[in-house]
């Protein structure tokens, strides 16, 4: 009896101390006067509408203009709808020169065909079909 009165008297210490956690120390006037000072300030975002602090540009209005045009010159900055596409580097080899070589890859086995690229074995020989018992016995 002893043990179940001690869980008993644990578990209301347990409450009394838990009930602690749960006091607030701050009324909801004084909630209510910190949201209403914060609004003022513009420290709370209203909506989807997120406010983000200004940023200090580090260079001068005419340095950024005097790297813009350099960057149109030199063809760094594309204009309207067109684009421009980095040419595209010359091939080592020739088109059938890697057709052979894919060829000899594929017949050596070395070329991979599964997605995880591990290579494909090949599948096992076909078993001949075993004969029946009455079959595989000879006629007489």
């Amino acid at each position: 009896m002893k043990t179940a009165s001690s869980i008993v008297v644990a578990g209301l210490l347990a409450g009394l101390v838990g009930t602690g956690a749960l006091a607030q120390t701050k009324s909801r006037e004084e909630v209510r006067a910190e949201a209403a000072s914060a609004a003022k300030a513009g420290q709370i975002d209203h909506g989807e509408v997120t406010t983000v602090p200004p940023v200090r540009s580090t260079k001068a209005r005419t340095e950024v203009k005097a790297e813009t045009r350099a960057a149109v010159k030199a063809g760094q900055i594309d204009h309207g709808e067109v684009t421009t596409t980095p040419p595209l580097p010359k091939a080592s080899k020739t088109r059938a020169e890697v057709k052979a070589e894919a060829a000899s890859a594929i017949k050596g086995g070395s070329l991979a065909h599964t997605d995880d690229g591990t290579p494909k074995t090949p599948p096992p020989p076909a078993a001949k079909p075993k004969p029946k018992a009455d079959e595989a016995a000879p006629k007489s």
